[in-house]
């Protein structure tokens, strides 16, 4: 009976990865160590409020809101803190994550997963920069460089990208 119980969470475990087809299926089975600010619970109260189109927020570990600001079927837009914004971009069978943090300029890093959570590549900014912003928009995945921002008028007549 134990054997059959354990095969049986096995199965049941494999099927349900393969099922996840929103990212919001896919956003429910992130693992912790990728998002520690929000457990399971509360990444299913974000998305209850979202799709019933409310802008409610849930208490993270850090005791501030955390809220969606954009979901639709293959993307969603999270407010982790004040500065800190997860994007999770569906395309295919790959799960485009994007974390930006804005202190007071924004920074992005940029990962491909599969939708198990497997790590596919680390993804590189075609431009060279200091401070590069990726942004999801239709679909497409944008690079704009900040590091303008942080110069003075005259740093700036020199900054080439």
């Amino acid at each position: 009976m134990k054997r059959f119980c354990i095969t049986g969470l096995v199965v049941l475990s494999s099927v349900i990865g393969c099922v996840a087809q929103s990212v919001a299926d896919v956003f429910l089975t992130m693992p912790d160590d990728l998002c520690p600010y929000l457990n399971t619970r509360q990444r299913l109260y974000l998305l209850e409020y979202a799709k019933a189109g409310t802008t409610d927020s849930v208490v993270n570990m850090f005791d501030v809101p955390s809220s969606v600001l954009e979901y639709k079927e293959d993307l969603l837009r999270l407010q982790i803190v004040d500065g800190i914004e997860y994007d999770l971009f569906l395309h295919a069978d790959t799960l485009y994550f994007v974390q930006t943090a804005c202190a007071p300029i924004c920074h992005s890093v940029v990962k491909a997963y599969d939708k198990q959570w497997t790590l596919l590549r680390n993804i590189v900014p075609p431009i060279q920069a200091t401070f590069v912003e990726a942004v999801i928009k239709d679909g497409q995945l944008q690079y704009i460089d900040r590091t303008p921002l942080l110069l003075d008028e005259e740093e700036r007549k020199y900054y080439q990208p």
